[in-house]
């Protein structure tokens, strides 16, 4: 695949700079949010986009906007979710494997592919091949002119999603996609790391309250009361909003619960 390179060595090289500046930021332990705000600064200043955001998937594989950085005349996306179908599964395969996708002009016409056999051209890792007409749509409705995608990919998972946006073409050159890249890599390494550690500290932390509360439970007289004095912080270990301790007649509530539930 060959592009026209437009950009000066000088430009280049001023590119390269600001790209190890922002590499040196990233390597400093941040928490996962401070991380994500961070590159999609650093991305908008190195790529010149009118909004750079950061997607985090659920477990349901719909995406939270989490971070921003856009120009004052256009609307915040911040904190909007996005369902599942957004991104169907086909496309997130492609984003695990093709890490970068640049869009610089959502009006170009597609150019057809001339082959000798039959057979359909695997055109997964290409980066000048055409997108969906309907990504397209998507993207014109948003007023959108072009656009860059850079991936998060923790443990080989689609994690989240850098995704620039641009009110007008912008060809963003090779040199500063793969820095992109780059980055975008090392901020997927930052956050396997806090994620781990988070992880970590939790199970230490689930280790010790059930330690403590199988000691209390064995040396109390009245083990309904002991576990109600524990339902609040086994609800919190749960990530639960309340939680219920029942024993034949007796009953204990933490928290909201659900009228139904309490039925029951």
């Amino acid at each position: 695949e060959f592009e026209s390179r437009r950009q000066s060595a000088d430009e280049l090289t001023g590119f390269a700079l600001q790209a190890h500046r922002t590499m040196e930021k990233l390597r400093r332990p941040r928490a996962i949010d401070d991380l994500l705000q961070l590159a999609t600064d650093e991305l908008r200043a190195l790529t010149g986009f009118d909004r750079v955001m950061a997607y985090r998937f659920r477990h349901d594989a719909s995406g939270d906007v989490v971070a921003e950085a856009c120009a004052d005349t256009l609307d915040p996306y911040l904190g909007r979710r996005y369902p599942a179908g957004d991104i169907p599964a086909q496309a997130r395969r492609l984003y695990v494997a093709n890490t970068l996708r640049m869009i610089a002009d959502i009006a170009s016409p597609p150019v057809p592919l001339l082959q000798l056999n039959a057979e359909p051209l695997d055109l997964s890792a290409g980066v000048l091949r055409s997108v969906s007409p309907i990504h397209i749509e998507y993207l014109s409705n948003m007023g959108v002119g072009a656009s860059m995608s850079i991936s998060i990919v923790i443990n080989g998972q689609l994690w989240g999603l850098l995704a620039c946006h641009h009110m007008a073409p912008r060809q963003v050159p090779y040199s500063v996609r793969m820095a992109c890249d780059v980055i975008a890599q090392m901020l997927a390494a930052n956050i396997q790391t806090a994620l781990t550690r988070a992880q970590a500290e939790r199970l230490q932390e689930v280790a010790a309250l059930r330690t403590h509360v199988m000691e209390n439970v064995l040396h109390s007289d009245d083990e309904f009361a002991t576990l109600c004095e524990f339902a609040a912080p086994l609800a919190r270990a749960l990530n639960a909003d309340g939680a219920i301790v029942a024993e034949r007649s007796k009953f204990c509530q933490e928290g909201p619960i659900p009228l139904a539930v309490a039925r029951i």
